[in-house]
């Protein structure tokens, strides 16, 4: 099992029942209201659920290299089982500081069953500072199951 650490105690973590990893966390969910201040973006993320925690992870589709202008993140969504239906939105942050680029279109999609549902897209351009904001959750992009 690999985790990312994410704020407020939510982890995104494979699951440890699948025999693959990178296959897991492709849990429908809608994405709203994106933005990018200060080498993070900003968005709302919906489900269903109510019932059990909810991990969140993003990973790039593709490798992203020093002259990479166009950057491709997967959301990854876990819901443990969770059976319950309400309609549960919450904010969710990716910080894009550690990125080896200055500025990309930045493009999040997630994998359902291998059709992509894509979000739309946002620019960005490195800003000197970066700025978390509290209380939020903020994903690391982690490159384990890179383009899988």
């Amino acid at each position: 099992m690999r985790c990312t650490l994410i704020a407020l105690s939510l982890a995104g973590c494979m699951d440890s029942g699948s025999s693959d990893p990178c296959a897991s966390g492709r849990v429908p969910i809608g994405v709203s209201n994106k933005t990018v201040i200060d080498n993070v973006i900003h968005f709302d993320v919906e489900y269903s659920g109510g019932c059990k925690t909810h991990e969140f992870s993003v990973w790039p589709a593709t490798l992203i290299t020093a002259t990479s202008s166009h950057v491709i993140l997967e959301i990854h969504h876990y819901d443990h089982g969770d059976s319950c239906e309400a309609s549960v939105m919450h904010p969710l942050n990716i910080d894009l500081s550690p990125l080896p680029i200055d500025s990309a279109t930045i493009e999040l999609e997630q994998r359902s069953i291998d059709v992509p549902s894509r979000f739309g897209t946002v620019e960005w351009t490195r800003s000197p500072v970066t700025t978390f904001p509290p209380g939020e959750t903020v994903l690391a992009i982690d490159d384990t199951c890179l383009g899988h």
